[in-house]
């Protein structure tokens, strides 16, 4: 199983798309997999998410050059490493360096890494010459959590060579975040969307069926919430799919279903 699709496709220059779950019969993995698989395929623009689908762990040397010198490859999807859990010593290596189109670095992309290996991460995006923006915290999200663990060149080149921001200004709704990575990561900006706020409310006092003008203790088509000592303003609208109500441009997340006693209904979650 080690080397398994060594340099399979590299240099397939005329090789534009790759099938969804075309190594859905994988499980788990073995040292050196992937290594250079589509390196150099230069025609290629995209990546179906879905590709790694049942790798899952962690092994040395793991996607190690799959995507570098993918010179019109634009963007990564998120979820396309989800199964990743654990670092290994030289993972992630040159995986897109020099890939010049590729853009930005997804949200979650890495965030199930959680420990530190020595050269994990090693150049994983050096020469992206077009990346640009910030660096979303959720992409290291379980490394930030576990402390920002390091290891021996773990982080040497990972950004060397894109236009990744150093300003610390962040997009509308996120705010930068510090961490211990920010020497490591050449003093780079760090965007994270905060946190669902927990709040209290003594405003939800059961529901009221306007067609039918009957108390209803779940949420159902026409059901609008009952409330007193709302704020002004106070939207009291609710879907039966969605469960939302709308407050002030903010949104109050309440479970769909039945209750007893809808007082007692919380937390409820502001987006």
């Amino acid at each position: 199983a080690s080397r398994m699709f060594y340099q399979t496709f590299m240099a397939c220059s005329k090789l534009t798309s790759l099938p969804e779950n075309l190594f859905s019969g994988i499980r788990g993995c073995a040292g050196t997999m992937f290594y250079s698989t589509f390196e150099k395929c230069s025609g290629l623009t995209s990546i179906p998410e879905t590709l790694f689908e049942n790798v899952q762990g962690g092994c040395s040397a793991l996607f190690q050059y799959t995507f570098c010198d993918c010179t019109n490859l634009t963007t990564i999807p998120s979820n396309l490493f989800k199964k990743i859990t654990t670092g290994q010593t030289s993972m992630f290596g040159q995986t897109f360096m020099g890939c010049t189109k590729l853009q930005s670095i997804p949200e979650g992309l890495f965030g199930n890494i959680s420990n530190s290996a020595g050269t994990l991460f090693y150049r994983t995006f050096y020469g992206c010459s077009k990346l640009s923006g910030y660096i979303p915290a959720s992409a290291f999200a379980s490394l930030i959590a576990n402390g920002c663990p390091t290891a021996t060149s773990m982080w040497t080149g990972t950004f060397t060579g894109t236009q990744l921001s150093t300003t610390q200004t962040c997009p509308p709704s996120y705010k930068v975040l510090v961490t211990d990575y920010d020497t490591l990561w050449g003093g780079r900006t760090v965007c994270e969307l905060p946190a669902p706020k927990i709040v209290t409310t003594s405003y939800v006092q059961g529901f009221y069926d306007e067609i039918n003008s009957t108390k209803q203790d779940r949420l159902e088509s026409g059901v609008n919430l009952i409330t007193t000592g709302a704020p002004d303003g106070m939207v009291v609208s609710v879907t039966a799919d969605h469960g939302i109500v709308h407050v002030h441009k903010e949104e109050i997340q309440i479970p769909v279903g039945s209750v007893e006693n809808p007082t007692n209904w919380l937390p409820i979650w502001v987006e």
